[in-house]
């Protein structure tokens, strides 16, 4: 997904409280980025930093800009091993949960997370979820 042929990066997430809506967490967030130096001129293309809103509570947003959740989440494992590493209990709204959706995404298991994928792989699927995943 995106250009494989730029520098390494990390990926990480970070769970946050605030009082911003997404429109305005985006605009803050997007102004950090520029502060790093965060040059929009490729689309998935080499960044000095990229934030992104994830998941905000329980909305599901579809705005011009701002999709939440992310609507690339399931076919990601680099967004999904941090996400599970941060919180075992998250449910991503019409989703599923991060240990749920690894199952299923056949992306490459980022080399920081390799020794968490060979443990969730050897926990039972039901004992995996960890949370019971709550009606739509």
């Amino acid at each position: 997904m995106g250009i494989v042929s730029q520098p390494s990066f990390i990926n990480a997430a970070v769970q946050i409280e605030t009082r911003l809506q997404p429109p305005k967490l985006l605009a803050e967030l997007q102004k950090i980025e520029r502060r790093f130096g965060r040059i929009r001129a490729l689309r998935w293309g080499p960044r000095t930093l990229d934030l992104d809103i994830l998941v905000y509570a329980d909305i599901i947003l579809d705005r011009p800009g701002l999709l939440i959740p992310h609507p690339r989440i399931p076919c990601r494992p680099f967004v999904l091993y941090p996400l599970l590493e941060l919180t075992s209990n998250l449910y991503i709204p019409g989703m599923g949960t991060p240990s749920s959706l690894i199952r299923c995404c056949r992306g490459p298991v980022p080399l920081l997370f390799r020794e968490s994928a060979d443990r969730l792989r050897s926990v039972r699927p039901a004992r995996r979820m960890g949370v019971r995943i709550k009606d739509q």
